[in-house]
């Protein structure tokens, strides 16, 4: 991955690049290959197991050999080491190699990303390349100033070779176009001195050169990663003069919150402070009675207002529970008789008959004005009945030990009749119905056993030749 740091100067990037890049790198056991001034004492100090897996460039690599980028879609070796096209050749540790061309930056030719060291996976070394710009210029073709192809081929093929680049520079508008048009993360730094936080700087982070913002973070200097790096390399190093002038927007607005939380405060304080006054009249007054109570009593007024003591007696009355009422004993309702099954029902007598000294009574059955069924004495006396003849059309008719029922010689009562609503009396023997308006005899019925008098009786046993 090819990372972007920029800064102007003194905007932080140094200490960007050493406390969240290149240290963390060398904690996890990466190389680091790097141009920036770090003070290897400090790291021997602070960091000596760290110490072996740095190294500092300050000048180009030698030639060790050819590039072919072709090879390394081939899946062959893109660093052909040994390999030259020209005569004049030198050896170092035993191996060939031409001279860097002179007054040539680190990092400006491919040979200074040849490096032999492989990490866990395979992983290869971190590149810290402080002031990109030297190494990878802009191209100006009227200045004859460039960046050389196998470099900017290198870049596009880095993730073949594991490594990752972080690329420093105070604008990338000075590096070559190929370049910085590969970067993914971009970050941004400046001093947080308009801010009113001398000790403090911004970052900003991009997604790629030119894309948006991601983030924006404000970071504090930490002492203790100064001495890990140099970042006034051509001189002693110097305080900086600072804007005495300038009085950022932030600073006011927090000046301004302080106050007004002040105010709210001392506000509040004030509002909410318990009231100084003398107590009412009344209140002294209501004191003055309570403490003059007898202990025990209760303290009362009156509807003029005076205090009134009430004993403990006296309240306890007042307030004792009310006695409930004692219910009030029902009499129990003696249960009706029982009259049986005809309860409710009307009987007439309607006639006799005597056989062998037998008498046996006949009885009409009728609810309201209609005539249900006959019924013989000696029926209601299987059902449970007991007949008792008092005298002629009359007698008494008992249900059990129940109610007792007085029958006499009667029909049942019809329904009187109106103009608009007549009372239809239906002749069941011979088919006919006849209307009335009003109240009339009814019709005798051959069927019907009238009530025989004294008389009658005589008749009768004279004409059947019994007298």
């Amino acid at each position: 991955m090819i990372n972007g740091l920029e800064g102007l100067m003194g905007g932080g990037k140094s200490y960007e690049a050493v406390r969240y890049h290149i240290l963390p790198a060398l904690q996890k056991g990466r190389k680091v290959i790097t141009n920036l001034p770090l003070v290897m004492e400090a790291w021997e100090q602070l960091f000596p197991d760290l110490v072996h897996l740095i190294e500092i460039r300050t000048e180009a690599k030698p030639v060790l050999g050819t590039w072919d980028a072709e090879a390394a879609n081939r899946g062959e070796f893109a660093f052909r080491v040994g390999e030259f096209k020209e005569e004049r050749l030198r050896l170092v540790n035993d191996k060939p190699y031409l001279p860097p061309p002179k007054s040539k930056a680190p990092f400006s030719g491919v040979w200074c990303f040849y490096d032999e060291w492989r990490g866990k996976n395979g992983i290869g070394p971190l590149y810290v390349i402080d002031e990109c710009h030297v190494s990878f210029p802009r191209s100006k073709p009227m200045k004859g100033i460039d960046t050389p192809d196998e470099v900017i081929q290198f870049f596009k093929l880095s993730r073949h070779f594991g490594v990752d680049m972080l690329l420093a520079t105070q604008r990338f508008g000075s590096v070559h176009e190929d370049i910085r048009e590969l970067i993914q993360i971009h970050h941004r730094v400046m001093k947080a001195i308009a801010f009113g936080e001398p000790n403090s700087y911004i970052k900003k982070t991009l997604n790629g050169y030119r894309g948006a913002e991601v983030s924006v973070a404000t970071r504090k200097y930490e002492s203790f990663y100064f001495k890990l790096y140099k970042s006034h390399t051509q001189g002693q190093q110097v305080q900086e003069t600072e804007a005495s002038d300038v009085t950022p927007f932030i600073k006011k607005w927090k000046r301004g919150t302080w106050a007004f939380c002040g105010f709210t405060a001392m506000y509040c304080v004030y509002a909410f402070w318990p009231s100084s006054a003398p107590e009412p009249k009344q209140v002294k007054e209501f004191r003055r009675d309570i403490s003059s109570t007898p202990p025990g009593h209760y303290l009362e007024y009156d509807p003029q207002g005076k205090p009134v003591h009430v004993p403990p007696a006296q309240m306890a009355a007042r307030h004792a529970p009310a006695q409930p009422k004692q219910d009030q004993v029902q009499p129990k309702e003696e249960p009706k008789p029982d009259g049986g099954p005809m309860d409710g029902k009307t009987l007439h007598l309607s006639g006799s008959s005597t056989f062998r000294g037998e008498t046996i009574y006949i009885f009409e059955v009728s609810s309201g004005s209609q005539r249900i069924l006959t019924l013989t004495s000696a029926d209601l006396e299987e059902a449970g009945y007991r007949y008792k003849h008092l005298a002629h059309c009359m007698g008494t008719l008992t249900w059990k030990q129940g109610k007792e029922l007085p029958v006499i010689c009667d029909a049942p009562r019809l329904a009187a009749g109106i103009d608009s609503k007549p009372v239809v009396i239906t002749d069941s023997s011979r088919g006919a119905a006849a209307t009335t308006a009003q109240p009339s005899t009814p019709l005798p019925d051959p069927d019907y056993p009238h009530p025989l008098t004294a008389a009658a009786k005589t008749a009768q046993l004279v004409k059947a030749g019994a007298l």
